[in-house]
C-alpha cells in the first residue's frame, strides 16, 4: 500500500492498533461474558485463545478463583489502551487516506469500521447482563479482574477533518496570488463590487462585455437556486449575491463564460454557486443560460471565529480534539461535548443557522454604530495583551503599529469587517499554519522530540513574519493602506508567538510522549481566553437572542478580556475556563509520566 507519509513507524504503528481492536472486538463478539479471560498479549501484539464451551467456560471461571490472572488481565487492557492511544495520535493520517488513493481510502474505511466495531463492542460490555447464566459467569469472572466493564471506554474522534494537511488552509504563497482584474460592464447595485477575472486559454478580456441582462439573468438563476434548497431566505440570498465579489471565467475552446461566487453567510460555511452563459462571438457577449450549480461546504467547528465573538478570536486548533484519556478530566469533556454538537447544529440547514446569522448581523450593526467606542476598546484589550506579554515594556514599534491600524479603522466605513479580516490572518498566520506544519511532519517521522517540535514551530512562524514583512514593503510603496493591516498582524504576531508554541506543544506532547512546557501566566491568560471565548459562544447560540442586548453584551465581552489580561491571579477569575485549564494542566503532566 501507498502510503501518503514516509513516516514507518507510524504505519506500523497504526496497523498493528487497529489489527488489536480486531482481535478484541472477534473475541468479545464470541464471549456469553464480555471477558478477558481468552486474550493474551505477545510482544504488544493482541491475540485470541481458542474459546472454550459453555461447560468450559463455567469451570475456567470458577478455576480462575483459585488461579488468579490479573496480570494478564491488566496486560490486555494496557494493549488497549495503547492502540486507543496510537489511533487517536495517528487519527490525521486516516483522515487524509480518505481523501487518497483508492487504496488509501480502502484503507481508511477499514481503520474507521474497526474503530466502530469497537465502539459497538465497548457498549455491549458495559451493558447489564440479562440471563442467570450471564449473572453467574460475570459474577465469577469478577472476582478476577476479567470482565471488561468499564475498565476501556470508546475511541471517540473527530467528527470532521481538522487537519487538512494535503490542502493547508493558510499558506505564505495565498499573498502571491495574481487575478487580472477588469472593469465589467455589470448592474448599477455591484458597480462597487471587485470583478475578479481568470481565462482559461488566450487572454481575451475586455474584449468581451457582460451584458446587464446577463447579470440580471445570473442573479435569478442564483437566487432560485438558493431557495430552491432553502439555504437562505429570499432576502438573505439577494444581499448575499449583491455584496460578494464575482468571478468570470472564460473557456474559448467550449465558447464558454462561467460566472461564480463563493457565499458565505457564516464563517465556515460555503455556497460555491455558478452559472454558465454561451458565448455569441457576433456580438462579443453572454446571452445564453446553460446550466448553474451549488456546491455547498461546512467546516463547522463550533468555535466562534472572529466575526462571531466581538472582532477578535483564537483559533480552534488550539482546542485538543483527541485526548487519550478525556475521562480522567472533569470539566474538559463536558465543554468540548457541547462544542461538538453546536458544530453539528451549525450545518447549513442545522436549527441554529439562523440565530447564528442574526447574532453575527446584529453585532456587526452595534459594532459599526459605536465605532468609535468599541475600536477604543479593542486599542486598549492589544495593549493589555501586550503589557501581559511584555510585563509593561511593550516595545515602541510594537505600540505605534497597533496604534496606526486603529487609527486606520476609525476612518473605515466597514471597522468591523476589517478588525475581524486581521485577526482571522493573525490566526492562519501564527496557529494554523505551524501547527498543520508540525503534524505533517510529526507523521512523517521527521519530529520527535519537544525541541525539534519547537524549532520548526518557529521557523513556520518566522517564515510568516518574512512574508507580512515583505508584502507591508511592497503596500508601503504604493502607498496601500494594507501595510497598515500587515504590521499589525506582524506585532501582535510577535506577542502571541511564544504562548502559541507551548499551547501548541502542550497539546502534541501526548501522543510524542515528552514533558509538556511548563506554562507561564501569560500563556494560561491566553489558554483562559481560548475556552472563555468558547463558553460565551455556546452560551449566546442557548439564549434567546430578541432578549439579548447587543451593546451591552458586546461591551461586556471586551471587558472581560480586559479584567482577564490585567489579572494578577487567575484563581481569583469567575470562569470555569480558569479550572479547565488548571485541569488540562495537570492532566498532560501526568500523561509524561506514564510515557
Amino acid at each position: 500500500m501507498t502510503w501518503p507519509t514516509s513516516g514507518e513507524q507510524s504505519k506500523l504503528d497504526l496497523q498493528q492498533a487497529l489489527a488489536n481492536l480486531e482481535t478484541f472486538s472477534q473475541q468479545i463478539e464470541r464471549e456469553l461474558v464480555p471477558n478477558f479471560s481468552n486474550l493474551a498479549v505477545h510482544a504488544g501484539k493482541l491475540v485470541a485463545v481458542q474459546t472454550p464451551s459453555l461447560t468450559k467456560t463455567i469451570a475456567q471461571a470458577y478455576s480462575n478463583l483459585i488461579s488468579p490472572t490479573q496480570k494478564e488481565s491488566s496486560e490486555v487492557v494496557a494493549a488497549l489502551l495503547q492502540s486507543s492511544d496510537t489511533i487517536k495520535s495517528y487519527f490525521p493520517l486516516i483522515q487524509v487516506m480518505s481523501e487518497g488513493s483508492p487504496e488509501q481510502k480502502k484503507f481508511a474505511n477499514y481503520a474507521k469500521t474497526a474503530i466502530e466495531r469497537f465502539n459497538r463492542t465497548v457498549d455491549k460490555a458495559t451493558s447489564s447482563t440479562s440471563t442467570w447464566t450471564q449473572r453467574i459467569i460475570c459474577f465469577l469472572y469478577q472476582k478476577n479482574m476479567l470482565v471488561v466493564g468499564n475498565r476501556l471506554v470508546k475511541i471517540e474522534l473527530p467528527r470532521n477533518a481538522f487537519l487538512p494537511i494535503n490542502s493547508l488552509k493558510f499558506s505564505i504563497e495565498k499573498y502571491d496570488q495574481k487575478k487580472m482584474t477588469s472593469t465589467l460592464q455589470s448592474p448599477p447595485e455591484s458597480t462597487a463590487a471587485l470583478q475578479k477575472i481568470s481565462t482559461l486559454g488566450q487572454a481575451v478580456l475586455p474584449s468581451y462585455q457582460i451584458e446587464q441582462k446577463t447579470f440580471e439573468l445570473y442573479q435569478i438563476k442564483i437566487f432560485k437556486l438558493l431557495e430552491k434548497d432553502k439555504l437562505l431566505s429570499p432576502l438573505e440570498a439577494r444581499e448575499l449575491v449583491l455584496k460578494t465579489p464575482r468571478e468570470f471565467i472564460v473557456d474559448q475552446q467550449a465558447e464558454l463564460a462561467t460566472i461564480s461566487q463563493k457565499l458565505q453567510p457564516l464563517p465556515g460555511q460555503c455556497f460555491h454557486v455558478s452559472a454558465s452563459f454561451q458565448i455569441d462571438r457576433r456580438t462579443c457577449s453572454f446571452s445564453i443560460f446553460q446550466s448553474d450549480d451549488l456546491v455547498i461546504e461546512s467546516t463547522q467547528t463550533g468555535y466562534p471565529h472572529p466575526l462571531q465573538h466581538n472582532g477578535w478570536a483564537l483559533s480552534d486548533m488550539l482546542i485538543p480534539k483527541c485526548l487519550h484519556r478525556p475521562e480522567r478530566l472533569k470539566h474538559f469533556p463536558e465543554l468540548y461535548e457541547k462544542q461538538l454538537k453546536i458544530a453539528q447544529e451549525l450545518d447549513p440547514k442545522g436549527p441554529l443557522v439562523e440565530k447564528a446569522r442574526y447574532l453575527l448581523a446584529m453585532k456587526r450593526q452595534v459594532f459599526e454604530e459605536n465605532k468609535m467606542e468599541f475600536l477604543k476598546a479593542h486599542k486598549a484589550l492589544c495593549f493589555a495583551i501586550s503589557d501581559a506579554a511584555f510585563q509593561n515594556t511593550v516595545p515602541h514599534d510594537f505600540s505605534e503599529s497597533i496604534s496606526s491600524f486603529f487609527t486606520h479603522l476609525s476612518f473605515s466605513s466597514s471597522s468591523y469587517d476589517l478588525l475581524v479580516r486581521a485577526q482571522e490572518q493573525l490566526m492562519d498566520g501564527i496557529v494554523n499554519y505551524p501547527f498543520i506544519a508540525l503534524d505533517k511532519e510529526w507523521l512523517n517521522g521527521t519530529v520527535s522530540t519537544c525541541n525539534s517540535a519547537s524549532l520548526l514551530l518557529s521557523t513556520k512562524m518566522e517564515e510568516v513574519f518574512d512574508k507580512w514583512s515583505e508584502k507591508a514593503l511592497e503596500a508601503e510603496k504604493l502607498n496601500n493602506p494594507e501595510k497598515k493591516l500587515l504590521h499589525y498582524c506582524s506585532a501582535m504576531g510577535r506577542v502571541l508567538a511564544h504562548p502559541v508554541q507551548q499551547l501548541i506543544l502542550q497539546q502534541h506532547s501526548e501522543k510524542m510522549k515528552t514533558a509538556p512546557p511548563e506554562l507561564d501566566v501569560f500563556t494560561k491568560k491566553i489558554q483562559v481566553a481560548l475556552y472563555l471565548q468558547l463558553w460565551e459562544f455556546l452560551h449566546e447560540l442557548s439564549l434567546n437572542p430578541k432578549e439579548i442586548d447587543p451593546y451591552r453584551h458586546l461591551s461586556r465581552l471586551l471587558e472581560d478580556d480586559l479584567m482577564l489580561f490585567k489579572a494578577t491571579d487567575l484563581n481569583k477569575l469567575p470562569w470555569k475556563s480558569v479550572a479547565i485549564v488548571n485541569e488540562l494542566e495537570t492532566y498532560y503532566k501526568e500523561r509524561a509520566l506514564e510515557a
